[in-house]
């Protein structure tokens, strides 16, 4: 076994190894089987002394494959080439079958169908957004930071200049994170995709 998942986790799990104490869950979100079941399937496994961080919903089996099997998500995108040439029911058969689980996508390389859908689709499994910087009244950079999804404007920050950082008075936001154009945000705030950042300074 590779060790993979394809689908998506609702949930995070934490594991600390304890010398004592027995086995500790601490859940934060619903578990589907209980505390208790959980419990006892780890000792099944051997397991004495753990603490169990869990943080959203998750069922017992659900925690077990990540603790026992150690899987990890690995995003995926099932594509189907040569559409032009396919047969149109066994290509909805294979997108049916995709549905809820993971991203699918047909294209003709030959037609250049779907080829930007499947971009699209490949950009949103990396989890990343594009951020624009911006000069104080001058005009939006050409090329955008690629940043981990959930990236602050700190982040920009110290990314840019270290003097942004550390003299980081405010800044002002254009586009979908903003509640207005140029909207002023402290360090904490939340970048979306496509988001431009002008950095002020004390």
């Amino acid at each position: 076994k590779a060790g993979i998942t394809l689908k998506r986790p609702r949930f995070t799990v934490e594991v600390e190894k304890t010398t004592a104490g027995g086995i500790q869950v601490v859940c934060v979100g619903n578990l589907e089987g209980g505390r208790e079941e959980l419990k006892k399937k780890l000792m099944d496994y051997g397991y004495r002394n753990l603490l169990v961080k869990i943080w959203g919903d998750a069922s017992v089996d659900e925690v077990i494959e990540h603790i026992v099997e150690r899987k990890v998500y690995k995003p995926a995108i099932i594509v189907v080439n040569k559409v032009d040439a396919a047969d149109r029911l066994q290509v909805e058969k294979i997108k049916e079958l995709c549905r809820g689980a993971v991203k699918f996508a047909a294209v003709s390389a030959l037609r250049r169908e779907g080829l930007d859908q499947l971009k699209r689709l490949i950009f949103e499994s990396l989890d990343v957004v594009r951020v624009y910087t911006k000069e104080v009244g001058g005009e939006r950079a050409q090329r955008p930071l690629v940043l981990k999804k959930g990236s602050k404007v700190l982040d920009v920050a110290k990314i840019v200049h270290s003097q942004l950082y550390e003299q980081f008075k405010y800044a002002k936001i254009w586009g979908p994170s903003a509640k207005f154009p140029g909207e002023k945000v402290g360090g904490d705030h939340e970048l979306m995709d496509g988001d431009t950042v002008e950095i002020h300074i004390k």
